[in-house]
């Protein structure tokens, strides 16, 4: 069976719920080692240029916009803001200097009310036009990464790239050979791009029609 997007994600992200174990006085901090071990898996993905991990923060409030949450290390240097964007989508500082000192993270939110994940996800192509070699070698880089972080993140076969469109046409052209296809984004925006071997051998050239927002294994 092959696994839709909101699956995959939970499969492939490391989930940790902020600050649950924290002292009813201590409202939304935790100690960096907790979220520093968390997050160093992510350290395999810098052996692959194709992937990135993508760190994201969310609440489980209803309500809660991730332009509301506010995270911070109050370091022995000063409060270092870690930035979220409207997509919740972060930039924790991961540093041994850090981790030796093991400071507070502290945040604007109740305790045990944040979701802090870790997801792999391809780096988007430069631009509207790539070879289909460029997707099977991301395809291989996929699952080359998720054999070496093992089964307790991802336990599949990585079967395609699903990209994920903003706006625009939200479509995906290939051209070959022998083939001329149009695939049109579902209603989700998402367009599915299977690992084929014939399109790898007809040279077919793949064009991107609309805004993407992210690319991600699609695992069967």
């Amino acid at each position: 069976m092959m696994l839709p997007v909101r699956d995959l994600i939970r499969a492939l992200l490391l989930g940790l719920c902020l600050w649950q174990s924290a002292a009813a006085q201590d409202l939304g901090r935790v100690p960096y080692a907790a979220l520093y071990e968390r997050f160093r898996p992510a350290a395999v993905l810098t052996q692959f240029p194709r992937l990135r991990g993508v760190q994201s923060v969310g609440s489980r409030l209803d309500g809660v916009r991730p332009t509301q949450i506010r995270i911070w290390i109050q370091s022995d240097d000063g409060r270092i803001e870690v930035p979220i964007d409207e997509r919740g989508r972060a930039s924790f500082p991961l540093t041994e200097a850090l981790l030796q000192e093991n400071p507070w993270v502290h945040s604007n939110q109740p305790q045990g009310s944040l979701q802090l994940q870790l997801s792999l996800e391809l780096v988007l192509p430069p631009g509207e036009h790539l070879p289909y070699s460029e997707i099977w070698a991301g395809i291989e880089e996929a699952q080359r990464a998720l054999t070496q972080l093992g089964p307790d993140y991802a336990d599949g076969e990585v079967v395609g790239i699903e990209y994920h469109f903003a706006d625009g046409p939200m479509k995906v052209q290939l051209d070959g050979a022998s083939l001329a296809l149009d695939l049109l984004a579902d209603e989700h925006g998402r367009i599915m791009l299977r690992k084929d071997p014939e399109w790898l051998d007809g040279d077919v050239q793949v064009h991107f029609r609309g805004r993407l927002l992210a690319a991600v294994p699609r695992l069967r």
